[in-house]
């Protein structure tokens, strides 16, 4: 992970790295949170800098795509439930086809199926079903 300062190394980018040390960037890591066009209403920024700036953080990131690259999950352990998952599945399919036209909530979906499953199993579920999709981690709909 290279620090911001060597790979914005010469004279002409001390006003970037004034902006990053302010705003609490020091890695190239922290610049996907940088709102590059705020750099525009810096003083000591021109255009011509902003372009220069902004392609070499395309390319930085084009070279070290790895660094970039989102951390993923271990999957969920499956959990013991009392209910089996094929019944949990078939449950969850029938109130997904009774609500085909809208987004379902996990909490609108426990509640549904009660108290005998916990979320951890119904997401498990719902994310190795084929006729569900979902939004976010929380949010869901029917795809037949």
């Amino acid at each position: 992970m290279a620090k911001i300062k060597e790979i914005y190394g010469k004279d002409a980018y001390y006003p970037f790295i004034l902006y990053c040390e302010n705003h609490g960037y020091s890695d190239m890591t922290d610049l996907p949170k940088c709102e590059f066009h705020k750099l525009q209403g810096e003083p000591e920024i021109s255009q011509s800098l902003l372009s220069r700036i902004k392609t070499i953080y395309i390319l930085y990131c084009k070279q070290h795509a790895a660094e970039f690259m989102p951390i993923k999950r271990a999957a969920p352990k499956p959990s013991k439930s009392a209910v089996p998952d094929a019944e949990i599945e078939g449950e969850l399919e029938v109130y997904f086809q009774s609500n085909s036209d809208k987004l379902i909530h996990i909490s609108d979906i426990s509640k549904a199926i009660g108290k005998k499953v916990k979320r951890s199993d119904i997401i498990r579920i719902l994310e190795s079903a084929s006729w569900c999709k979902a939004v976010d981690d929380t949010t869901f709909f029917y795809a037949n």
